[in-house]
């Protein structure tokens, strides 16, 4: 896939940085993080009212429930644990592309799904029609390759971008260039 590509070239320091990485510990060794620039929201989705009740990833599954998930996609560590535990394979659907998801859900071949609201929506599923059971927040970073990339300019970056951040001038941009 373009991120495995991605990773690698990060690793061997033909990359220098990528954007929108989930902190692995793993990753860590070759590479530096910067601060999370933002979050991400997941949410374990139902559209059965009969599942309200759940608040978690790990009771969803323990009761026996399928889940469906883009195979190779990185998912809040609270999630992974659960979804990475053999006695729950048999429930765990894996699909190769997340459009296969909302259709999977629509027609009932999945009691939930890990998704952002928006992807959901972008996919067809009116956000009025799901269950928000559970909600999980990813953190993203710039990955930085330790091959290329001097300590001292990470640390810069982090700090120009924590400015930015705690500033409010990243908000006031979002405001501007993204409504």
């Amino acid at each position: 896939s373009p991120w495995t590509r991605t990773l690698r070239q990060i690793e061997h320091g033909q990359t220098n940085v990528a954007i929108g990485a989930g902190f692995k510990q793993t990753r860590s060794v070759w590479a530096f993080y910067s601060i999370p620039y933002k979050h991400i929201n997941h949410h374990l989705i139902s559209i059965d009212d009969n599942l309200s009740s759940i608040k978690s990833i790990k009771d969803f599954l323990r009761q026996g429930y399928s889940l469906a998930i883009v195979n190779g996609w990185a998912y809040p560590v609270e999630v992974f644990e659960q979804i990475i535990k053999p006695e729950y394979a048999a429930q765990i659907i894996r699909v190769s592309q997340y459009s296969q998801i909302p259709l999977m859900l629509k027609a009932g071949r999945v009691n939930g799904v890990v998704s952002t609201l928006s992807q959901l929506e972008n996919h067809g599923v009116p956000i009025v029609s799901v269950n928000v059971l559970a909600t999980y927040q990813e953190n993203l970073h710039y990955l930085f390759s330790k091959k290329s990339v001097d300590p001292s300019i990470v640390a810069r970056f982090n700090n120009e971008l924590f400015n930015l951040i705690y500033s409010g001038e990243r908000a006031k941009i979002f405001e501007k260039y993204l409504k």
